[in-house]
C-alpha cells in the first residue's frame, strides 16, 4: 500500500503514476490523498496540476532520481538495509570547542553530552576542532588561541578521551 499525499489547498491535483493519470481526493484539510495499493518502491510519480503541466515533484519527497524537477520515487526505508546500530557505526562528529564563526556555543557541559551520546549509541568517530583553541579565555568571542569560554586548559581534549566508541 503506497498513500500519496500532497497539500495543495487552493488547487485540483491528479496523481500521474505509470504514465496515467489518476483522480485525487480533496480533504477538508486541504491535503489531497490516494492509496494506490500496487505502487511500491521504485514508482515513479508526479503530481498533475489543472494548468496542464508536465507534473510536479512530491515537494516530501525522500528520492528524486531525477533531480529536483524529474519525478519522484516511492521509496522504502525499511528496505535501506543497516540497523540502527550498523548506521551509527558509519556516523562520525566533529564538533567546534567554544564559540564557532556560527554563533554557536560549545561548552564542556555540551560537549560531554554529546561524548555521552556517541558512547551510547557507538558512533564511529569522536572529534572537534581545534585542539590549540582548547584553552580558556573567558570573555566570548571567537578566538584563534582559545575556545573563549571560561575553562580549564584541555578540557574538550580530557572529555573527548573518554569516548569509547
Amino acid at each position: 500500500m503506497t498513500l500519496f499525499e500532497v497539500w495543495a489547498p487552493e488547487k485540483t491535483v491528479k496523481l500521474r503514476l505509470a504514465g496515467e493519470d489518476r483522480e485525487m481526493v480533496s480533504g477538508d484539510d486541504g491535503w489531497w490523498r490516494l492509496d494506490v495499493p500496487d505502487a511500491g518502491p521504485g514508482a515513479d510519480y508526479a503530481y498533475v496540476l489543472p494548468d496542464g503541466d508536465d507534473g510536479r515533484p512530491d515537494p516530501r519527497s525522500a528520492w528524486q532520481p531525477a533531480g529536483v524537477h524529474g519525478p519522484s520515487r516511492v521509496y522504502d526505508h525499511a528496505a535501506f538495509g543497516w540497523t540502527d546500530a550498523q548506521a551509527y557505526a558509519h556516523v562520525g562528529i566533529s564538533g567546534m570547542n567554544g564559540y564557532s564563526d556560527q554563533s554557536e556555543i560549545t561548552t564542556t557541559a555540551i560537549w560531554t553530552n554529546i561524548r555521552n551520546w556517541a558512547n551510547a549509541s557507538h558512533i564511529a568517530r569522536l572529534a572537534f576542532w581545534s585542539v590549540n583553541r582548547d584553552r580558556g579565555c573567558a570573555g566570548g568571542g571567537i578566538q584563534e588561541s582559545c575556545s573563549g569560554l571560561s575553562q580549564s586548559d584541555w578540557a574538550f581534549t580530557q572529555i573527548t578521551a573518554g569516548f569509547t566508541g
